[in-house]
């Protein structure tokens, strides 16, 4: 059973209606204490997305892949926080990527958020079979900057084919597109990339997500639910602790205590993991756990702003409880990202009946 939430539930909607403010205001009260005053005292750089300025335009999964590797790397960091492009951190990532033939150039500014001053930039002109290394470089000159240490070591590198790579961040790049055409691109270059190396966790994690997001889409193929529980086993013999893994498994399992527990798991083990928070929401609004699952939906939602996907199920956990204009104000949030999404429409004729 996939765990995508309905439609309302009118016997507790009406209960706790007035309460989304409340909630919404509650995740605002924790994220000024918690976190407001950490952004201020520690270190922290938000990465955003680089631009494609490759000379036919055609390289922007490539553009997004490097950026959020890096953010993923800086993640992993000891005492640095990192965000996808929040505007309050302290510092700023920004960066171009040019690739022309087999050769790569990377252009990256780290800024001061307050006063603008580029604390460091550096061009990076080489073969894109160092495309690794450029970005274990970024990584280790902005940490070593703010004085903490990072080892390249320390980042596990699921491959060294640079090839297998370059299908994995084409169809991470057709997977966040919510259209059925660019869920079937997604599934051939994640395929692609297992051609080439069978056991990539990454294509093998990619793939199974993007059959659960045909199905979400309207358009199962054969098996596909069975099939994303296959990779997500295979992963998990090798990587025990993979939060995808987990993540997979929980939207598969057909007994809801089992599948929330099996969701909780994915969050503990990778807790800035937005997909593993949006699957948890799904659980648990179906399970009628409804303040829970609105508090996970909007923590998946502020972990990745730009997944469509968690804009999705936000409008869904307001839609439950029949809160229209939270819902409506999340619909513009998806519409300005995908207007002509199936997402988009269907929750216009929903809300706009």
């Amino acid at each position: 059973m996939l765990y995508w939430p309905l439609r309302a539930t009118h016997r507790t909607g009406y209960a706790i209606i007035g309460g989304s403010a409340f909630l919404l205001a509650l995740l605002g009260f924790f994220v000024y204490r918690r976190v407001a005053p950490a952004f201020r005292s520690d270190p922290s750089v938000a990465v955003v997305p680089f631009r494609d300025v490759s000379p036919d335009r055609d390289q922007a999964y490539l553009a997004e892949g490097i950026s959020e590797e890096i953010r993923s790397a800086l993640t992993r960091v000891p005492g640095l926080r990192v965000s996808g492009g929040i505007p309050r951190m302290g510092s700023e990532l920004n960066g171009s990527v040019r690739r022309t033939g087999d050769r790569i150039r990377v252009s990256v500014q780290w800024i001061d958020s307050s006063s603008g001053e580029v604390r460091w930039s550096q061009e990076f002109d080489q073969p894109y079979r160092n495309i690794f290394g450029i970005q274990d470089s970024i990584v280790a000159k902005i940490s070593g900057r703010l004085s903490r240490q990072f080892q390249p070591g320390q980042i596990r590198r699921h491959t060294s084919d640079p090839q297998v790579y370059d299908f994995y961040l084409q169809g991470r790049h057709y997977a966040l597109q919510p259209f059925p055409d660019s869920t079937v691109k997604a599934i051939s270059r994640f395929e692609e990339a297992l051609k080439v190396e069978a056991d990539h966790s990454p294509s093998l994690m990619g793939l199974a997500s993007a059959y659960l997001q045909s199905i979400r889409l309207g358009k199962e193929g054969a098996g596909y639910a069975g099939k994303a529980r296959k990779l997500a086993g295979r992963v998990l013999e090798r990587e025990p602790e993979s939060s995808e893994a987990h993540r997979v498994l929980c939207l598969t399992d057909s007994d809801r205590n089992s599948a929330e527990s099996v969701c909780r798991r994915a969050v503990e083990l990778d807790p800035l993991n937005g997909a593993a928070h949006a699957a948890q929401a799904a659980v648990l609004l179906r399970m009628g756990r409804l303040e829970e699952g609105q508090l996970s939906a909007l923590r998946a939602e502020q972990l990745d702003p730009s997944n469509p996907f968690h804009i999705d199920t936000t409008i869904q956990a307001f839609h439950v409880i029949e809160d229209r204009k939270n819902a409506f104000v999340q619909l513009r949030k998806l519409e300005q990202l995908s207007p002509k999404s199936p997402l988009a429409e269907r929750w216009r004729a929903i809300l706009h009946p």
